[in-house]
């Protein structure tokens, strides 16, 4: 059972890997990701390749803890955050999908919305606004995000009543 649990892990990697595959730094990241077996130190690594701007790293290490916990959705989510900072878009949205499938957060929601916005999909990116929304109505960043795609959309009033309701959770 392990080993078809690794299997079904190892397949989702390669999906939610680009097309492209991760072709610069290949031996260093293979090298660098199989000595070390513990998902939590990978975890911290990809985090740290994330905030370095080496994204095809923090992916390739991020898909090594998918192989050791297929379930780990901040882990789904930020292999698809660093596609969004890679303007892949359909590989950010079908990676921040999988990451929802796993759980339901007003951040993935909102990160969807995002790359569905910037891939031109404004339907697609206000129903995930509002799916983020619902689960964190004080958010600035997504009432002025939901608003901005409603008056987009020629949903003036509801972009209004939006911009309204951002105002007393403005951060500055």
């Amino acid at each position: 059972a392990a080993s078809a649990s690794a299997k079904s892990a190892s397949r989702f990697a390669t999906c939610c890997a680009s097309r492209n595959g991760c072709r610069t730094g290949t031996a260093r990241m293979n090298s660098s990701v199989s000595r070390n077996h513990d998902p939590a130190k990978l975890w911290e690594q990809a985090l740290g390749a994330y905030t370095n701007k080496d994204y095809d790293h923090s992916i390739k290490l991020l898909q090594a803890v998918l192989v050791r916990a297929p379930r780990f959705a901040e882990a789904h989510h930020l292999v698809g955050v660093c596609y969004l900072m890679q303007n892949k878009h359909a590989d950010a949205e079908r990676c921040i999908r999988k990451a929802l499938s796993v759980k339901k957060n007003a951040e993935f929601y909102a990160n969807l919305g995002l790359a569905l916005q910037q891939s031109g999909n404004a339907d697609g990116a206000a129903e995930a606004y509002s799916a983020s929304l619902a689960l964190d109505p004080s958010s600035f960043r997504i009432c002025n995000n939901l608003g901005n795609i409603y008056f987009k959309l020629n949903r003036h009033e509801e972009a209004v009543a939006l911009y309204r309701q951002a105002i007393p959770h403005q951060p500055n």
